[in-house]
């Protein structure tokens, strides 16, 4: 049911500044002052989408931080000293796992002396694999340990695929290309960095696991464990927020499923800006024909624009989905040339607004979304 990883933290001071504190953090939701006392543990996780998961489940006992900011990309994040801090005063850390956030092991291990426990989230959960579409499942019960199981060959086919499109995005960023459609705030990296990242993550599989409410709340049982070993005297405080928390979560993805009904079910097509959302449409009934980023790390090539352009047309679909981390230049230029709809969905992070700032809004919003664009 759960796993936990422990790490060596702690002793940071002398590699961290004094006085760099917040930088790229956000600070937890303020639950835990609004109820008049002092939280009892602090926690961190990797994104924001975690960190509203935690913030749920620990309630005023918990304080919760996200090591990326909101709004910011997991997938290309580059750690800072101030998160070795951030994470050197937590009490337990948070993770995706599934190479997702991998970047947290050597923030993790760069750290001193002490033993702090680093849960991995998606642990021992069958991952689907990626390919050229982001369609590569099939219509099982993921639930019952079936993903990722039917597709291998087409997924060796997509790592070689990949490796042509890294020549592109190469020959694309040569030319001066690279801000034009982008990631916001996006640091530079090295190709043999981008090559090797994209390489592991297509090796563990898609790890966008919590697009199926059905898999976040399994995240929910794995933080409620996680806090209750850490902090035992708050067990039953940590079981009933969870059990609240996993009932809203149960109304919402019958939620989710009733909107995706309102679809005809031949027009329930997905064409998303990064391959984030095969889990969302297998357990909601859509079919992920196109993906406009291929690699988060790169702009994608005039090819891979090209191939969704034909896909557009010959898939009829009347709109686009893309994702706040992103610079939507590709995805409008698309659409000016298909005569399409753009509409953005949530995947990796939180917003600032309401759409978005939390994990149940973000959901509603990507369904009632899909509804709009595609019903």
């Amino acid at each position: 049911m759960r796993s936990i990883k422990v790490a060596a933290l702690g002793g940071l001071l002398a590699f961290v500044v004094a006085g760099c504190g917040g930088g790229s953090q956000e600070e937890g939701d303020s639950e835990a002052e609004a109820g008049g006392g002092e939280p009892q543990i602090q926690a961190s996780a990797s994104m924001s989408v975690i960190q509203d998961l935690a913030q749920e489940v620990g309630g005023e006992r918990v304080e919760v931080s996200t090591i990326v900011p909101v709004g910011g990309s997991v997938e290309t994040y580059q750690p800072s000293p101030a998160d070795a801090q951030l994470i050197s005063e937590s009490e337990v850390v948070f993770m995706n796992g599934t190479g997702l956030d991998e970047w947290l092991d050597g923030l993790i291990e760069s750290a001193g002396e002490g033993e702090q426990p680093v849960v991995e989230l998606s642990e021992d959960l069958e991952a689907l694999e990626y390919d050229d579409h982001g369609h590569d499942h099939g219509n099982e019960d993921e639930h019952e340990g079936e993903h990722g199981n039917e597709e291998e060959d087409a997924h060796e086919e997509e790592d070689e695929h990949g490796h042509e499109d890294d020549n592109d995005h190469a020959n694309e960023e040569e030319h001066g290309h690279e801000d034009e459609n982008g990631h916001e705030g996006e640091d530079e990296h090295g190709s043999e960095e981008e090559g090797a990242h994209d390489e592991h993550a297509h090796e563990e599989g898609n790890p966008h696991f919590w697009l199926d409410v059905a898999y976040a709340e399994q995240y929910v049982e794995r933080i409620r464990d996680a806090y209750i070993e850490v902090d035992p005297e708050g067990a039953e405080e940590y079981e009933a927020n969870a059990g609240e928390y996993l009932a809203e979560l149960e109304e919402l993805d019958g939620y989710i499923r009733e909107q995706a009904e309102a679809i005809p079910e031949e027009d329930r097509k997905l064409i998303t800006f990064h391959d984030a959302f095969p889990y969302f449409a297998e357990a909601y009934g859509f079919e992920t024909v196109g993906v406009i980023l291929q690699n988060p790390e790169a702009e994608p090539s005039s090819r891979e624009v090209a191939e969704v352009v034909g896909t557009v047309e010959e898939e009829e679909v009347p709109a686009i989905f893309t994702e706040p981390q992103f610079q939507e230049g590709v995805a409008e230029t698309i659409a000016d040339e298909t005569d399409i709809e753009v509409y953005e969905m949530y995947s990796d992070t939180l917003i600032e607004e309401r759409s978005g700032d939390s994990y149940v809004s973000m959901m509603r919003t990507n369904i009632d979304r899909a509804v709009e664009g595609l019903g």
